[in-house]
């Protein structure tokens, strides 16, 4: 009687688990040449606030640390991430090392921790910079 009632607890979990998440990826996910991401990414922002934009920050922008021409508000608006059925999308990265920032009010950025969100030793997870890993979608 008890191992029934604990199967149908863990067939229901299960099911509405499935049903929450159904059409998002867990793991980064190509989509044409953008990026579908988890809400456990962005979530991987410290002191996340989900009132301000998200940005996906790589070598196209100039990674959100030099000063020059990527901090345009254009520039920028093209470097935000937009939900679009529950998921977040990064415009125009697949291929591209990438990672994802929020802006303080000073405009230095906010990094995403790429371990806080997913195993490092996931195919998707790009060690090719000593200073620390970034996300690569091919």
């Amino acid at each position: 009687m008890i191992r029934n009632v604990i199967c149908a607890a863990i067939f229901f979990v299960l099911c509405v688990s499935v049903n929450v998440y159904a059409g998002c990826p867990i793991y980064p996910t190509a989509d044409g040449y953008d990026v579908v991401i988890p809400d456990s990414f962005v979530g991987a922002i410290p002191g996340y606030d989900p009132s301000e934009p998200v940005y996906v920050a790589c070598d196209n922008n100039g990674w959100f640390v030099r000063q020059g021409s990527w901090a345009s508000d254009s520039r920028k608006k093209q470097s935000m991430l937009t939900k679009k059925d529950g998921c977040w999308v990064a415009p125009g990265v697949k291929g591209a090392r990438f990672n994802i920032v929020q802006l303080t009010s000073n405009g230095e950025p906010i990094w995403a921790k790429i371990e806080d969100a997913f195993p490092l030793n996931l195919p998707f997870i790009n060690h090719a910079d000593p200073k620390g890993p970034a996300i690569l979608v091919k």
